[in-house]
């Protein structure tokens, strides 16, 4: 009996935690911000240290996008790191030599970054194109001013014995009432 009461009560619990959210709408996908950079991952890096490439003052479409498509800015609730896709442009080199790869925004204030992309343990044999999923932060903040600045932070297993051209296309996602 204490038993079936004991069920009794977490069956209780679980249905009550989940319908906590159920009278709020929920959000829509208003519009999708990109962004595309291009950069060269030197041949010989070190395989005992990070890899940051910067990239600052990208131009930011945000307000123009908005105005665009018609959206008012007052119904816009977050932005969401969606998705990055890594790509080599000119040949068919593998990224396999990279073991983790995260993708940060940041301000010129001191201490002001997030990391808004990231993918663990990157398998060994992956093709010349690499899909980095976003994070959960609201990215919103670093959307206040017409730039905006990332910065890739590659860790490598391997010693890449070429230049690599590399393409990021970044996508987030604008949702709203």
């Amino acid at each position: 009996m204490k038993k079936l009461k004991f069920y009794f009560a977490a069956l209780s619990m679980v249905l009550l935690l989940g319908c906590q959210g159920c009278d709020e709408e929920p959000l829509n996908l208003l519009a999708e911000i990109p962004f595309r950079v291009e950069f060269e991952i030197p041949a010989g890096i070190n395989i005992f240290e990070d890899h940051f490439f910067q990239f600052p003052n990208l131009p930011n479409n945000y307000q123009n996008i908005l105005t665009q498509q018609g959206i008012d800015p007052s119904r816009v609730k977050r932005i969401n790191p969606a998705s990055t896709r890594m790509s080599v442009q000119f040949d068919n080199t593998s990224l396999s030599f990279i073991r983790e790869a995260s993708l940060y925004l940041f301000s010129d204030q001191v201490g002001r970054q997030s990391e808004a992309f990231w993918t663990p343990e990157i398998p060994f044999n992956q093709s010349d194109i690499l899909n980095i999923p976003g994070t959960l932060i609201d990215a919103s903040d670093f959307f206040e001013e017409s730039w905006i600045n990332m910065e890739l932070r590659l860790d490598t297993r391997e010693v890449p014995s070429s230049f690599i051209n590399v393409r990021l296309d970044i996508l987030f996602h604008v949702v709203g009432e």
